[in-house]
């Protein structure tokens, strides 16, 4: 009996489907898509020209996720997320350039493509990054 060797296109198609049924059985697949963000969620500026500015800069933007955000030498994970009317009451845990971790209340309000954001250093606003 003479073996034909197995066509690699259908051999790989034939792997990749075992293994995405095999992530997806044990739950170590992709994380479903969340259907709708927060209005938050995206990228914020102090100024409009610093929307492309490194992390290391402290006018750098802010990248706002529904679970925290990501601004210069700051890194918030939130705890809780309360919508109340047009703004989001937040509770974050927020680990600091010198390793510190705090809490911190965060409250945040979209007009347009303006995010206001206060916390306990004060109130101040962002403009979201196209």
């Amino acid at each position: 009996m003479i073996f034909e060797p197995v066509r690699a296109p259908l051999a790989r198609t034939w792997l990749l489907a075992l293994l995405g049924l095999g992530a997806a059985l044990t739950g170590l697949g992709p994380a479903p898509a969340i259907a709708d963000d927060a209005a938050y969620v995206g990228i914020w500026g102090v100024e409009l020209r610093y929307c492309g500015a490194p992390p290391a800069d402290p006018n750098s933007p802010m990248a706002m996720t529904n679970d925290g955000y990501d601004h210069h030498l700051t890194h918030c994970s939130f705890t809780t997320v309360e919508p109340q009317g047009n703004q989001f009451k937040i509770a974050a845990e927020c680990s600091l350039d010198d390793g510190t971790v705090k809490p911190s209340q965060i409250t945040l309000a979209v007009a347009g493509n303006t995010l206001s954001f206060t916390d306990e250093t004060g109130a101040r606003d962002f403009l979201r990054c196209e």
